[in-house]
């Protein structure tokens, strides 16, 4: 082998090894969003709770507010198989919540804006994360390239 044909490999094999590592970060970028996502749905089943029995004693709070727990909660499981969709589908169900709520009281917006801000964040994070992991799996040219 030639010094320039070893140069590109060198160069190709680094270049899979940065990808990898890209990967990994992905991964884990994408369990934390999954433990938001659990996190998230936790917290609409103690709202369903406290505001559907405790503060209301209303039954159609207690089934919304139990019911978006429960979406959540898939939502995390599928990012096992389906990252970027899944993470996109939460994205896009709490920014609707969040305008519906808004539509119905103004001041909502502003209630708990940090941890909403959290939220849109580490979902936001996690979609862009999830977008790096189909390439990740593509081709493995780093342990082809030496088992040959």
């Amino acid at each position: 082998m030639s010094e320039i044909e070893e140069k590109e490999r060198a160069k190709r094999i680094a270049q899979e090894v940065m990808r990898k590592n890209d990967g990994n970060f992905a991964k884990k970028a994408i369990k934390s969003t999954k433990l938001t996502l659990f996190i998230l749905g936790g917290l609409f089943f103690i709202w369903a709770v406290v505001y559907g029995v405790v503060l209301a004693d209303d039954l159609i709070s207690l089934i919304f507010y139990g019911v978006m727990g429960v979406i959540y909660i898939l939502l995390a499981f599928w990012t096992e198989s389906k990252p970027f969709a899944a993470i996109l589908t939460a994205l896009i169900i709490y920014g609707t919540l969040i305008l519906l709520f808004a539509l119905i009281d103004p001041m909502t917006l502003f209630r708990g804006i940090i941890l909403k801000a959290a939220i849109i964040a580490s979902l936001i994070r996690g979609i862009m994360q999830a977008r790096k992991i189909p390439q990740e799996f593509k081709v493995d040219t780093l342990d082809s390239e030496l088992m040959q």
